[in-house]
């Protein structure tokens, strides 16, 4: 009798719960792009938390800014941003693209490999230090504007639009 009692506020209760848990997880896919304030990385290019890996491009073009974009190769959003950058590389050509995750060096290699950076004006990829990434990052993809000196322009996290970008340049 009992058991009979408390066993649909069990199921009810449990349903309530996976809904909860559900809404959390769409809600933190669909993330929008969100900006941060320019005490990210004391507001500068974050050099010494940066290890190059390699670099690409034809520096044909000077360099007015730099986009540090921080991924994960598991992100989606993260790799339809970085071909979004590359196949609009004619507006951002005279930008330095900086590409960065904390993920071992060998994961972050085989990730960007995907991508042609042939035609780009200057590409780097690095590994960030896990201690700023931990840190200061707080969602993938992460895209900070620096200008020329390397100051804190603007930062974007979540789901970014290259409209975003857009707007600073």
């Amino acid at each position: 009798m009992y058991f009979k009692k408390i066993m649909p506020v069990l199921i009810i209760g449990s349903l309530i719960c996976f809904v909860i848990v559900l809404f959390f997880k769409i809600r933190d896919k669909t993330v929008k792009a969100d900006t941060y304030g320019s005490d990210l990385f004391d507001g500068r290019v974050p050099k010494n938390n940066l290890t190059k890996l390699e670099e690409f491009g034809t520096k044909n073009n000077t360099i007015v800014r730099t986009i540090l974009v921080l991924f994960d190769p598991e992100c989606e959003a993260c790799y339809s941003l970085i071909q979004n950058i590359l196949r609009n590389r004619e507006r951002l050509n005279n930008s330095h693209l900086i590409l960065a995750s904390a993920i071992p060096k060998d994961q972050i290699l085989s990730h960007t490999q995907k991508f042609d950076f042939s035609e780009f004006n200057s590409v780097g990829v690095y590994v960030l230090n896990s201690d700023a990434l931990r840190n200061n990052v707080i969602s993938y993809p992460t895209v900070i504007i620096y200008n020329v000196s390397g100051e804190y322009i603007k930062g974007f996290r979540g789901n970014v639009k290259l409209e975003n970008i857009d707007d600073l340049l």
